[in-house]
């Protein structure tokens, strides 16, 4: 892993490296490319005055933002692009004899695509890198697009979505009652955004995301996990990801929550993920090798609200991941 720039600045949204002994190199790159261009704009400079907030322009003059930002905008300023942390970690039963960590925040304030490119930007940065690797971090993968909301852009957007003229050429073709796909694509996206997107009929915008970092192949053959054996999950519980991602009943356990959730019928998230890269070089076949691949992940979500105030807004994720190759099931280590 080549020696990326020194840290110069420290808003990366709560990561950080707690064992700063074992740590090689650190690269901080600072800019992901496909913002939301105009909310990036409006956010220069933040000056708050009591409740509302001013904007500071190129050139020095206050004016009132073109949206009002919410209390958690005023509370979490955003200065500069998503940024990604990738950390190189001293570990001696590593065939490297390092581990790389790669911790990503990408962007909620924009399309599906924006947060694909996103994506394979950090997967080209790390392609060359032998290490075993852990992505872990929040994708923001809720499958739309929370940038601030005009009248320009409601029209735009509608005139530029292929589904929506779609939807309502089948409605005006056949008289069905389009309004019943709605509770179908909220049943098959609730928390899972993996899968296949079937476009108008049951969309999963993000799932292209998964589906390149599930093929993408490093300079040295290897591949992240996707194997989700229910030998090597949480309860039992495999398909896609589940050893590095707790599943669910239905999906992947939620790592955010909204205030009210009307039961869990709406309001739940997967938005935090890990990709463990091992040593394995088929992401979906099982057997192999399974030496720093992932097991049994947990999302904590009992533990994180526990106290009175809860731990994070993001529920804390664990998994486990053996440095040596681990026994056949059944059987004890020697």
């Amino acid at each position: 892993m080549k020696h990326g720039p020194a840290i110069r600045r420290r808003d990366f949204a709560g990561r950080k490296v707690a064992d700063l002994e074992s740590v090689r190199c650190v690269e901080v790159e600072l800019q992901l490319r496909g913002l939301a261009g105009r909310h990036q704009e409006d956010r220069r400079d933040i000056v708050r005055h009591g409740a509302a907030a001013d904007v500071v322009g190129e050139r020095g003059a206050a004016h009132r933002p073109r949206h009002r930002p919410d209390p958690l905008e005023r509370q979490e300023v955003r200065r500069g692009g998503r940024t990604v942390l990738i950390v190189e970690l001293a570990v001696s039963e590593s065939p490297t004899g390092a581990v790389t960590v790669v911790a990503p925040h990408l962007e909620n304030k924009c399309k599906p695509g924006c947060r694909l490119k996103q994506a394979l930007q950090i997967l080209e940065w790390i392609k060359a890198d032998h290490n075993p690797v852990i992505l872990a971090g929040d994708l923001n993968t809720t499958g739309t697009d929370n940038a601030p909301v005009s009248v320009s852009k409601v029209v735009t957007d509608r005139l530029k979505d292929p589904d929506k003229w779609a939807i309502q050429a089948v409605k005006w073709s056949t008289g069905a009652p389009t309004i019943l796909l709605m509770p179908v694509n909220m049943m098959r996206n609730k928390n899972d955004p993996t899968g296949f997107d079937l476009p108008v009929l049951s969309r999963k915008k993000e799932a292209k995301l998964f589906d390149e970092s599930g093929k993408f192949h490093f300079e040295d053959g290897h591949v992240f996990d996707f194997r989700g054996e229910d030998a090597r999950s949480a309860d039992g519980r495999g398909g896609s990801l589940s050893d590095s991602n707790e599943r669910a009943g239905k999906g992947f356990r939620y790592t955010f929550a909204l205030a009210k959730t009307y039961g869990g019928l709406v309001g739940e998230y997967k938005l935090d993920w890990f990709f463990v890269k091992g040593l394995g070089t088929d992401s979906r076949k099982p057997g192999g090798k399974y030496e720093f691949a992932p097991h049994f992940a947990r999302t904590l979500v009992e533990l994180n609200n526990a106290p009175e105030d809860s731990l994070s807004d993001h529920f804390p994720m664990v998994v486990d991941i053996p440095l040596a190759e681990p026994p056949p099931f059944g059987q004890k280590a020697p």
